[in-house]
C-alpha cells in the first residue's frame, strides 16, 4: 500500500515538473500533449510559383510558434500543411529551394498574419500578381474534385445590423462602422434597411466593431468625422444592435434577433437641421466638456491665417488654398485654434505628434491639444475645407557631421536611422554623433560601405571617395555600425554594393543589361531599381538565372565568383536579376 501511494506521489511530481517545464519554455501545453492536428491548404499564384521556390507555414497561438514544411503531396499545385492542435495563427511563406531549414533568415516572400478560419474554410489562395503581403482569400478545398479545388459558388454577404436611437437619429447623420481583427481594421458605410435600422457588410475575417455616428457633410470615414461611437462590440452577424434610448457615446446596448420587437417606441423623425453645437461626448471630433485654460486668447486675429494658443505660428500660403509653416516644440501637451483670415475655427479632438485632414467649425469652441512628444511639427491648413494637417518629424538621433552634415532621421527599424545626401565627386572627411556622444572610424570608404563598426574611444575622421552621385547614410545605433549606398548620378538602374555599375537600356523597355570584370572573391549587391534600393537575401556561386529583389528587403546577396567577365541582366518591371558568367 505504502509502495502504491509512493508511485503515485512520484509520477504526480513528474507530471507537474513536465507541465512547469513547458509553460517555462514558452510551448503550449495542450499543443504539447496533444498530437491531433488538422489541415489547411496554400494555392501559389505564378509569382511564387518561380525559381523553384519551396513552401512552409509559420504557425502560432499565445503560447509559442512553430514552423512546418507545406507538401504538394498530388501534384496539383495545391500545398497542403498540417497543423499541430492549439495553433490558430499561420503565415504562410515562399522559402528558398537551396536549404531546407524554415526560418525568416531563408524565407523569400510571405503572407500577411493570416487567423485560421473557424467555418470550415481551409484554403488560402494568393490572388495573381501579389508578392509580400497581398491579397488572397480563404475557400474551401476540395478533395473529391480534381479539377477546380476552389468553391465556385461566392458565399452570401455577412452582415450585421444597426438601430438607432433618437439621440443618434439626429441632425441628419449617416452612420457607418469600424471593422478589426488582429490583421487589420476597415471602415464601412452603414445602408439603411427600415426606420432606424441600417445593415453593415462585414467582410470576411472581422470579428470586432465599432458602430459609428458621422458627419454627414462629408462622405469620408475617419475619426476625423466621427461625431459618435459605440464601444467595442464583437461581431454577431444577422443580428441587430440596438441602442439604448437617451444612450450617447459607449452607452448601454445589447445585441437582438432581426425579429425580435425593439423593446422601445422608434426614434422620431430625425430634425432637418444640425444642431448648432455638439452634443458634450468623447468622440474625436466632438466639443470635450472641459474647459480651455484661463491664460490662453480664444478670439483671432484679424487677419491672416495661422495657430495661435499655446502655440502661435504665422501659416504661409503655399500650392492652391494651403497655408503651411513649421516649428519646434518640446514634449508636452499645447492647445490651439486656428486663425483663418480673422475667424476661429476650432475642433475639440486630441491628436498625437500628427493628423491628417482634420475638419475645424466655427460653430465648435473648445480648443485642440496636441500632445507632442518633442520634434518639428508642420502646420498644414486649407483655408476652402477648413482642414488641418499636422505632420511629425521626430529628433535626429544621429548625425553624419565634417564636411557632409547630415542628420539621420527614424526608420521602421527602430535602431536605424537614414538620410541621403547628393555629392560631388571628391574625398569628404567625417565623423558620427551618437545621441551625444562623437563615434569614429579611421577608414576610408570608396563609394560605399556594408556595416563598418564606430568606436567612441577612436578619434580619427572616415574618409569618403566619392565619384558622384547619391549618397544614403544609415546608422545603427544601438550597434554602431555604418552603411553607405550608393547611386551613381544618372544610372537609373544599377548594380551597387562592393561595386558599382550601371545598367544600360535594351531592345525590351523593362530589361537593362551590362559586364563587369571581377577577381576571383566574394561580392554583396543590391540592385538600384529607378531609386528605389532592392535586396534579396542568398548566395550566388558564379551565376545564376531569375534572382527575385524586393525594394521591402534589406539585406545583400553575396556573389561568390572565380574571377572573369560577369554578364548583369535586369528586368525593372519584374525585379528579377540574371547573373551569367562568360565561359
Amino acid at each position: 500500500m505504502k509502495t502504491t501511494s509512493f508511485k503515485k506521489l512520484t509520477a504526480l511530481l513528474v507530471a507537474v515538473v513536465m507541465v512547469f517545464s513547458m509553460c517555462v519554455t514558452g510551448v503550449s501545453v495542450s499543443a504539447a500533449t496533444d498530437s491531433s492536428t488538422t489541415t489547411v491548404y496554400l494555392k501559389p499564384n505564378a509569382n511564387w510559383t518561380q525559381t523553384n521556390a519551396r513552401f512552409a507555414a509559420y504557425l502560432w497561438n499565445d503560447n509559442g510558434n512553430t514552423w512546418v514544411d507545406a507538401t504538394d503531396t498530388d501534384g496539383d499545385g495545391y500545398y497542403e500543411v498540417a497543423v499541430p492542435s492549439g495553433y490558430n495563427k499561420v503565415i504562410f511563406t515562399r522559402m528558398n529551394p537551396a536549404t531546407k531549414e524554415n526560418n525568416w533568415d531563408t524565407k523569400w516572400n510571405q503572407t500577411s498574419d493570416l487567423s485560421i478560419p473557424t467555418d470550415g474554410k481551409n484554403l488560402y489562395t494568393i490572388a495573381e500578381g501579389a508578392w509580400d503581403e497581398g491579397n488572397g482569400e480563404w475557400s474551401t478545398y476540395n478533395q473529391s474534385t480534381s479539377t477546380s479545388q476552389v468553391e465556385t459558388t461566392s458565399a452570401p454577404s455577412n452582415t450585421t445590423y444597426l438601430q438607432v436611437n433618437k439621440n443618434w437619429a439626429e441632425g441628419n447623420a449617416r452612420f457607418a462602422a469600424y471593422l478589426w481583427n488582429d490583421n487589420g481594421n476597415t471602415w464601412v458605410d452603414a445602408t439603411k434597411t427600415s426606420d432606424n435600422v441600417y445593415a453593415v457588410t462585414v467582410p470576411d475575417g472581422y470579428t470586432n466593431v465599432i458602430f459609428t455616428r458621422m458627419n454627414p457633410a462629408t462622405t469620408e470615414n475617419n475619426w476625423s468625422d466621427v461625431w459618435n461611437q459605440t464601444a467595442d462590440l464583437k461581431v454577431e452577424l444577422g443580428k441587430v444592435y440596438v441602442m439604448a434610448e437617451g444612450a450617447w457615446d459607449k452607452g448601454e446596448g445589447e445585441w437582438k434577433n432581426l425579429d425580435q420587437p425593439a423593446t422601445t417606441a422608434p426614434a422620431t423623425e430625425p430634425a432637418t437641421t444640425a444642431p448648432a453645437t455638439e452634443p458634450a461626448t468623447t468622440a474625436p471630433v466632438t466639443e470635450p466638456t472641459t474647459v480651455s485654460p484661463s491664460t490662453e486668447p480664444t478670439t483671432a486675429p484679424v487677419s491672416g491665417v495661422g495657430v495661435f494658443g499655446d502655440i502661435n505660428l504665422d501659416l504661409v500660403k503655399g500650392s492652391d488654398d494651403v497655408y503651411t509653416a513649421s516649428t519646434e516644440l518640446e514634449k508636452g501637451t499645447y492647445s490651439f485654434r486656428i486663425n483663418n483670415n480673422g475667424t476661429t475655427y476650432c475642433n475639440g479632438a486630441t491628436f498625437t505628434d500628427k493628423t491628417t485632414n482634420v475638419a475645424y467649425s466655427t460653430k465648435w469652441k473648445s480648443a485642440t491639444k496636441l500632445v507632442a512628444n518633442g520634434g518639428t511639427y508642420t502646420f498644414k491648413y486649407n483655408v476652402s475645407t477648413n482642414k488641418l494637417t499636422i505632420e511629425y518629424q521626430a529628433p535626429s538621433l544621429a548625425q553624419i557631421f565634417g564636411d557632409i552634415n547630415l542628420d539621420l532621421q527614424a526608420t521602421k527599424d527602430a535602431n536605424i536611422y537614414s538620410a541621403a545626401i547628393d555629392l560631388k565627386a571628391g574625398k569628404y572627411d567625417f565623423r558620427v554623433m551618437n545621441q551625444g556622444v562623437q563615434y569614429c572610424c579611421k577608414y576610408t570608404y570608396k563609394d560605399i560601405t556594408v556595416g563598418s563598426q564606430y568606436n567612441a574611444k577612436w578619434k580619427s575622421a572616415s574618409t569618403l571617395v566619392a565619384q558622384g552621385g547619391t549618397y544614403t547614410f544609415s546608422y545603427d545605433i544601438e550597434a554602431n555600425k555604418l552603411t553607405i549606398s550608393y547611386l551613381p548620378e544618372g544610372a537609373a538602374v544599377s548594380i551597387i554594393g562592393d561595386f558599382t555599375l550601371a545598367l544600360q537600356p535594351t531592345e525590351n523597355p523593362n530589361v537593362y543589361t551590362a559586364t563587369q570584370e571581377l577577381k576571383a572573391g566574394s561580392y554583396v549587391i543590391k540592385v538600384n531599381n529607378f531609386g528605389k534600393i532592392c535586396g534579396a537575401s542568398g548566395v550566388v556561386n558564379d551565376e545564376k538565372s531569375a534572382i527575385i529583389f524586393n525594394p521591402k528587403w534589406s539585406r545583400y546577396t553575396t556573389l561568390k565568383a572565380t574571377g572573369g567577365t560577369y554578364t548583369f541582366t535586369y528586368d525593372v518591371s519584374k525585379n528579377v536579376l540574371s547573373i551569367a558568367k562568360e565561359k
